[in-house]
């Protein structure tokens, strides 16, 4: 009877220690996801930044070409308007 009780002690001892190593396993693994997930959404954000940056020069530079033509237009319209009196 001893000798089965030590070895339902082993075998729990030896469960617990499986469980112990698959917790840990686990722990590096969500460790290792959430580096990764760190990287990404630096590179992400990055990106994002570079896009927002070209927009807002884009956006500077067609507002000034729309400025340049609405004076212009306005610059004809007024030369076609002195010349049909």
């Amino acid at each position: 009877m001893t000798v089965f009780l030590w070895t339902v002690v082993i075998v729990m001892a030896a469960a617990l220690l499986a469980e112990i190593l698959a917790f840990v396993g686990m722990a590096l693994t969500t460790i290792r996801a959430a580096h990764r997930a760190s990287e990404i959404a630096g590179q992400l954000k990055d990106k994002v930044e570079s896009s927002v940056h070209l927009a807002k020069e884009l956006q500077r530079s067609l507002q000034t070409r729309a400025e340049t033509i609405s004076r212009e237009s306005k610059d004809m319209a007024a030369l076609v308007a002195t010349r049909s009196r």
